[in-house]
């Protein structure tokens, strides 16, 4: 990622081949829009992401984490490092 990285990029469909539910329609466009639209929900850690816009684009707000939360915090995979390997 370094330091310097403005950007990461991740692709819906790795996502949710990893085994993620990725509910990209945007809340405006639901008729009944909920805690769970609009987001990336992740099964094991229980953890539910919600998704902004800028313009038309969904994007979760990202920084460089410290030291201490990089050796303190859990680690969430998102995508495999395997091409074409589903989650265990």
């Amino acid at each position: 990622m370094g330091d310097t990285m403005a950007r990461s990029y991740m692709n819906p469909n790795q996502m949710q081949y990893f085994g993620l539910v990725v509910n990209g329609v945007q809340k405006h466009l639901l008729p009944s829009p909920n805690d769970e639209s609009h987001s990336i929900y992740v099964t094991s850690p229980n953890l539910q992401i919600p998704l902004q816009l800028k313009g038309v684009l969904s994007y979760v707000p990202i920084r460089y984490p410290s030291d201490y939360k990089l050796q303190n915090c859990e680690w969430v995979p998102m995508t495999s490092d395997k091409i074409g390997t589903p989650p265990p």
